[in-house]
């Protein structure tokens, strides 16, 4: 059963299959995206020419099955393409628990446990839909103008970025106070919300606030 959710608000999504296999049609995970394509996977090399040269997804899902460390080199070399598909949220899909640093280390934001019903796969893919994200920021130039905003959003970028950065290692409250503020007077209301959290100390929404932080970085970068 999928998750309740528009499938306008699901994301587009590149699967890519083990490195020398396929995605099946009948794959489940094609299930819980708005639109999907399989890389070329024949070997690494093919699968990041072949996402070179795609539009650029909302979401990567890697598979990662008895040959992980090549698909951890997949995904640290996604990270090293330039433009908005070096910014891509990737996600593992795989069947064993893998150590957090491990996964940061190799440009991997979080992992969908093979383990779960298509119905948990789902709520956590619809979590990466940047659906919606840039509403606020498109309002805003209407009223003040592009050019009025354009600064303030490549400010705030950047602050993103570092904090993200420096989330995997530690909490600065005073960095996420700030975010959560800006955050909300430029309509990024999910991000708000868990950076907020984060602020005052709660830090079960560490994991929410990255990937609020990647979604929104990813939807910042992406063609307007």
């Amino acid at each position: 059963m999928k998750q309740e959710v528009d499938k306008a608000e699901w994301p587009v999504c590149t699967i890519v299959p083990g490195v020398g296999k396929r995605v099946r049609s009948t794959d489940f995970l094609q299930e819980v995206v708005a639109d999907w394509f399989a890389t070329d996977c024949s070997t690494i090399a093919s699968a990041i020419a072949d996402l070179a040269v795609r539009p650029v997804p909302d979401l990567v899902i890697v598979m990662l099955d008895e040959r992980p460390r090549d698909h951890l080199l997949l995904a640290r070399q996604i990270r090293a393409l330039p433009g908005p598909i070096g910014t891509v949220p990737v996600l593992a899909y795989a069947a064993a628990d893998l150590d957090d640093t491990v996964l940061r280390d190799n440009g991997i934001d979080a992992v969908l446990p093979a383990r779960c019903s298509a119905a948990e796969i789902a709520d956590r893919v619809a979590g990466w839909s940047p659906a919606g994200w840039l509403d606020g920021i498109t309002r805003l130039a209407a009223a003040f103008g592009a050019a009025e905003i354009a600064p303030i959003v490549a400010a705030f970028h950047t602050q993103i970025g570092e904090a993200v950065a420096e989330l995997d290692h530690r909490t600065n409250r005073t960095t996420a106070h700030q975010i959560a503020g800006i955050a909300g007077t430029l309509g990024f209301h999910r991000l708000g919300q868990s950076w907020l959290a984060v602020s005052e100390g709660d830090e079960t929404m560490r994991d929410s606030a990255r990937r609020d932080a990647r979604v929104a970085l990813h939807a910042l970068n992406r063609p307007r």
